[in-house]
């Protein structure tokens, strides 16, 4: 073991009261109804909840007996970007493929690979290289190296440059993206979420910019400038992020709602309730979602940026009728429509094409609107 004796100084505090802050953040969101909506934000503060984790032990001491962990935190910066990129994705209601999203995590998946030579080596070493970034005496200068721990010699380009670099392109690109969209569709994103995540992709820019100054600017070893930032502020940003999230969220409280009231009681503003299901309306309309088969809350949620909860609970309020005798509205219209104008349709036929799984239901849903089947809809019509 090393002296490094256990402290609690200022910079530990801050790192403690940022992971338990992360840790509050993360059950309350948990907790939200439509939750899986911020699925990947939520592992977003898990990956932070770890890197604090790990900078609290380093800087308290108590990294001595969790040595295994020494380092380990490194790989895990290169999972912020990907998991900001894809919780907005999932906000703005972009659907990409299994392999795309795969693709994004394969700068971290290469250097935990690449890093685990590090892991493999001997507690002695490991205790020696902690004893020296905290600025203690090591008990010994003698230590076991099983095996060269960077061979290719990269781990200095990739610990500072390339994971800045790394948080810094991929909140340039999920920025874009989200003025992108907006500018395309201007309906679809509400102010609260478009706010919200221009304020995490900002942090994403700040963060690999932080990571780089920190250093003192350094490429490959030699050191450009003298840092503006203390030697701890690498250490400090996960908490620093948290504290800048927990504040974002006292204010835009919105995002935090989880009282679960009947619909009488929303804590929706009545104005709000209004423009988002015209919002809602619009979207289900210009895209035609009703037709298809798999239309859901879920769905919804994901094309217009709110959650499902919200979505039922305005259409409960202001449309008098549940999510189902919606959707059931607009496909008996359409039916009525394409009974009108095409001749020849099979009905069975036809209740495929609205998105029904069965023709009886198509023919329940049909005559509890019209009080008529289709078939003499069709003849009214025709005579």
């Amino acid at each position: 073991m090393t002296n490094t004796p256990l402290t609690l100084d200022i910079s530990t505090i801050m790192i403690l009261f940022g992971l338990l802050q992360a840790i509050l953040i993360m059950v309350v969101f948990i907790h939200k109804r439509g939750f899986a909506q911020h699925a990947f934000f939520i592992l977003n503060i898990a990956v932070l909840i770890y890197i604090q984790l790990h900078s609290f032990l380093v800087h308290s001491g108590g990294m001595v007996y969790t040595i295994f962990l020494f380092n380990s935190a490194t790989p895990m910066l290169l999972l912020l970007g990907p998991f900001i990129t894809l919780y907005t994705y999932k906000i703005l209601g972009v659907a990409i493929t299994r392999a795309q999203k795969v693709l994004h995590f394969m700068p971290f998946v290469g250097y935990f690979i690449y890093e685990f030579n590090f892991f493999l080596q001997d507690s002695s070493y490991k205790l020696f290289l902690l004893a020296k970034e905290r600025g203690v005496a090591p008990v010994t200068q003698e230590y076991i190296k099983n095996f060269p721990v960077d061979p290719w010699g990269i781990q200095g380009w990739v610990v500072v440059e390339l994971i800045s670099l790394h948080l810094v392109l991929y909140g340039v690109f999920t920025l874009l993206k989200t003025y992108q969209y907006q500018a395309k569709n201007p309906a679809k994103l509400t102010k609260s979420n478009r706010q919200w995540l221009q304020f995490m992709n900002v942090i994403l820019i700040l963060g690999g910019v932080i990571l780089f100054l920190s250093e003192g600017g350094v490429i490959n070893g030699y050191v450009f400038f003298k840092s503006p930032f203390p030697a701890f502020a690498p250490n400090l940003f996960g908490s620093l992020v948290m504290y800048s999230i927990a504040l974002y969220l006292m204010i835009k409280s919105d995002l935090l709602t989880l009282k679960r009231a009947k619909y009488q009681k929303s804590t929706l503003h009545q104005d709000f309730i209004k423009e988002k299901v015209e919002m809602v309306q619009q979207t289900i309309e210009q895209e035609k979602l009703y037709l298809s088969p798999e239309f859901s809350l879920d769905l919804l949620a994901a094309k217009t940026g709110l959650s499902r909860h919200h979505i039922s609970q305005m259409i409960n309020a202001e449309l008098q009728c549940t999510f189902s005798e919606l959707t059931n509205q607009y496909r008996v219209k359409e039916a009525k429509e394409r009974l009108v104008q095409e001749d020849f349709i099979k009905i069975e036929q036809l209740a495929y094409q609205l998105g029904y799984k069965s023709k009886s239901t198509f023919f329940n849903a049909f005559k509890k609107h019209t009080n008529l089947t289709p078939a003499q809809f069709r003849n009214t019509k025709a005579s």
